[in-house]
């Protein structure tokens, strides 16, 4: 029983690998999502301050790295 059911497990495996194999690789999409809030928004000057200046931190620590 177990010698018929290779053939078809081992079929089934191979189509199973064909189609993962004929994936497109990754790429930017190209074009831009543009909003009515963001095409009013100047590129030279977004912003002037913090988008939250009370959350502003007084003494800040980076721990990216190595620590």
């Amino acid at each position: 029983m177990l010698p018929k059911k290779i053939p078809t497990l081992l079929i089934v495996v191979l189509f199973a690998t064909a189609g993962f194999s004929q994936q497109k690789d990754w790429a930017i999409v190209s074009g831009k999502i543009v909003t009515p809030w963001a095409e009013k928004v100047a590129s030279a000057n977004p912003l002037p301050e913090y988008p939250r200046p009370q959350m502003v931190r007084s003494n800040w620590m980076n721990l990216n790295g190595l620590w």
